[in-house]
């Protein structure tokens, strides 16, 4: 779902059939603004997917409130392998977020985060994770 200018509204509807349907193994989310109130419901409805594997939240505008959402509905998360977040400008400190985030997914082969403001401080973080 990219350039789709998704509303809030939308956002409720899909973290909603998100919480119900649970063996979604792909998301491709890019260029729609996840901060509206219901980013949060959003991304939080992807605890309930534990099959998900790829995940693409490209040009989203995840602030670092949002990430740190993001890391917690990942945290019990053991499939995923590929996680894209490019162009949301994260800065060191939501590179920190990021670390945590990725810290223990053994099994994650790619992570993209071309177009950020991670910086030299963020990116030891996110190495030593790795």
């Amino acid at each position: 779902m990219s350039h789709n200018k998704i509303s809030n509204e939308t956002l409720a509807l899909l973290g909603e059939a998100f919480v119900v349907n649970t063996q979604i193994e792909e998301i491709s989310i890019t260029h729609n603004d996840l901060s509206l109130p219901n980013g949060v419901k959003f991304l939080q409805s992807f605890k309930n997917m534990p099959n998900l594997g790829k995940l693409s939240l490209n040009s989203c505008n995840l602030d670092q409130d949002l990430l740190q959402v993001l890391a917690e509905a990942l945290e019990g998360n053991t499939k995923i392998t590929d996680l894209n977040l490019y162009s949301n400008d994260i800065n060191s400190e939501g590179a920190k977020v990021i670390a945590g985030m990725i810290k223990d997914k053994t099994g994650l082969k790619s992570i993209g985060l071309s177009n950020n403001y991670i910086g030299i401080g963020g990116a030891r973080e996110i190495a030593s994770a790795c």
